[in-house]
């Protein structure tokens, strides 16, 4: 069973994504994208297990704070596992987050080496805590072997968990299925081989796909992080929930 996580872009302390409701409802959903607090609770309330947020301002060299307070507070302040995918600077910059309360800090690739003493920060916070990002862009610009290196290096500093980012939902849209599926049972492989679980991120574009991924059986892969299909209801069980958010919003007319 693959756990479905839902991911969002945070910039300035507000949701970048807007869920599309039902008719009429576009200024429910637009309070709830800057609400943050109110939009984790209504995630919380569809059963949502966990939240993928991505700190866009720190990818954009901007001022990150609003962002890292409406995080900390998300996770003190509502029962809900929060994931942060940010451009951490430095440890001290991922212990803000850790000590917050955060379940999870992911840390990109190209940041690694700019981060000092990561097998400390894993064996402080434990290895469920520290997860590293790797985009699948970087098997296009080197050799197969780069994965496999990093994956390596990063299960000697003590991590469990691998993030496995295609570049784009249209690598998956445009990319011959028996392609992708090839490329899983590499990745569940290596996987197995470090003792490290996956997290797939942009793997899934629709409720075909999403089913059929659920049916193969890679052990090491236990959960999809998707965010623009599920803001867009691209899954038809999302239908009930924005019914009964019809209602609720028609209510507090």
């Amino acid at each position: 069973m693959l756990l479905v996580i839902p991911s969002l872009y945070l910039s300035q302390g507000v949701c970048c994504d807007c869920i599309k409701g039902e008719h009429g409802t576009e200024e429910f959903y637009q309070n709830l994208a800057n609400n943050i607090i109110a939009l984790a609770k209504l995630l919380r309330n569809e059963n949502s297990k966990s939240i993928y947020i991505i700190d866009s301002d720190s990818f954009k060299g901007e001022n990150n704070q609003l962002n890292v307070n409406s995080i900390c507070f998300i996770s003190q302040t509502i029962d809900i596992p929060i994931q942060v995918f940010s451009k951490f600077k430095s440890r001290e910059e991922c212990e803000i987050l850790l000590k917050g309360g955060v379940q999870r800090i992911v840390i990109d690739k190209p940041l690694v080496e700019r981060i000092t003493n990561i097998d400390d920060l894993i064996k402080q916070y434990s290895p469920t805590r520290v997860a590293f990002n790797f985009n699948q862009k970087e098997l296009a610009d080197n050799d197969d072997s780069s994965l496999k290196d990093y994956m390596q290096y990063i299960s000697g500093l003590g991590a469990n968990r691998l993030i496995f980012t295609f570049s784009s939902n249209n690598d998956i849209k445009n990319t011959n299925n028996n392609n992708i599926e090839t490329q899983l049972k590499e990745l569940n492989s290596l996987a197995l081989e470090f003792n490290m679980k996956i997290s797939l991120k942009n793997a899934v574009v629709s409720s075909t796909q999403l089913i059929d991924l659920s049916k193969r059986e890679h052990k090491a892969i236990d959960s999809l992080i998707i965010g623009e299909q599920l803001f867009e209801n691209k899954f038809p069980c999302q239908k009930i929930w924005r019914e009964v958010e019809q209602i609720v919003d028609a209510s507090e007319k």
